[in-house]
């Protein structure tokens, strides 16, 4: 089960809400319209100042493979044989317009290898009877006033209100509480204006489309929705204040995240992995340390394949002793991060925007 406290504050916290947030945009077509009211910008506390004359910033050396590593293994029966060298990429999975183009190394990951490995399948999200599926799985057989304590359900009234979607609460009624809290992410996602289409994952995925590569993946559509449909209504009820609270916090500045991603800043991104773990060890062993595992003899047997291949997962995925690069090292794994940098502006988004860290879909 997936206990998770009703205070899910902090860098750990915005962790969490971004990983299951990460996920749901996968599932966004299969959502109901809670989002459609959605502004196209957050409204305004406090008239804008005037706009202070545009200025270009001047290119600095950053990384150009952020989040990159190579993983190969020498062939014992031929050590003069060369290797095959794949290419491991963390994935920041709801992106601005502004992210892009790609740094030149992401862009030679992808030119450097021939198939693609994602964490699902992003072709089953899109199909009617898995989205059929999830709704239905969502679905509170009495509703979700009388699956939550009414002061839960004042708090998303008048939250609700506060972010001018009026019919919030109309739209999760027939769901349980963890769906609603999705919903709600998803809801200041889109009015903040990144999307799950522009993530590295789709991005790629397209790409590997457009130029008929293989693409497979490491877990089911089913198993990412397990994360939630195996929830009691108590630790789902926490989700959704959890979500509530996290909406007014200033913990995990969007923009810093995704300042941390573009300049590799991989200390303070692993800082907030190594806080889940520590503060709440079950959403963590859910959302990471048990789906890592899970994925480590899948993404053996298809490097042990003779072509190069790149695997593209959530970032979350790729830090501290439980991620995919200590695990595959520890497996007897040649693994490098990648180090390359080159002239270029870091282009941070010029409105705050929420960006998870973490988990994706297969």
């Amino acid at each position: 089960m997936l206990p998770i406290a009703s205070g899910l504050s902090g860098s750990a916290g915005a962790v969490i809400r971004r990983c299951a947030a990460s996920l749901l945009l996968a599932w966004a077509a299969a959502i109901p319209a809670i989002a459609d009211e959605a502004p196209a910008s957050p409204p305004a506390a406090t008239p804008p100042a005037a706009a202070a004359p545009s200025v270009t910033p001047a290119p600095v050396m950053v990384p150009a493979a952020p989040f990159t590593w190579t993983v190969y293994r020498q062939n014992a029966d031929d050590p003069s044989r060369a290797p095959v060298i794949h290419r491991l990429v963390g994935s920041v999975h709801l992106l601005p317009e502004s992210a892009y183009p790609l740094p030149s190394g992401l862009q030679a990951a992808y030119a450097e290898t021939t198939g693609l490995i994602l964490e699902t399948d992003p072709s089953a999200l899109e199909e009617p009877e898995f989205q059929k599926n999830f709704l239905e799985a969502a679905r509170a057989p009495a509703g979700l006033k009388a699956s939550i304590e009414p002061a839960l359900y004042e708090q998303l009234q008048q939250r609700s209100a506060q972010l001018q979607m009026t019919a919030a609460v109309a739209t999760c009624e027939p769901f349980r509480a963890w769906f609603c809290a999705l919903s709600l992410e998803l809801y200041r996602l889109q009015g903040q204006g990144v999307s799950g289409e522009l993530g590295l994952d789709r991005h790629f995925y397209r790409a590997a489309l457009r130029d008929e590569r293989s693409v497979r993946w490491l877990e089911e559509p089913g198993t990412q929705l397990a994360i939630f449909t195996t929830m009691n209504d108590a630790q789902s009820a926490q989700f959704l204040a959890a979500t509530l609270q996290g909406m007014g916090e200033p913990a995990g500045d969007p923009a810093e995240l995704l300042r941390q991603w573009r300049s590799n800043d991989q200390p303070a991104m692993e800082r907030s992995v190594t806080e889940m773990k520590r503060d709440y060890p079950d959403p963590y062993e859910r959302i990471l340390g048990a789906r890592n595992r899970a994925w480590l003899p899948r993404l053996e047997a298809l490097f042990g394949e003779s072509k190069p291949l790149l695997v593209v997962v959530g970032a979350a995925h790729l830090l501290g002793p439980d991620g995919l690069p200590a695990q595959l090292a520890a497996r007897g794994w040649t693994v490098t991060p990648v180090n390359a940098t080159e002239a270029a502006p870091i282009r941070l988004p010029p409105k705050p925007l929420l960006l998870p860290v973490g988990t994706a879909t297969k």
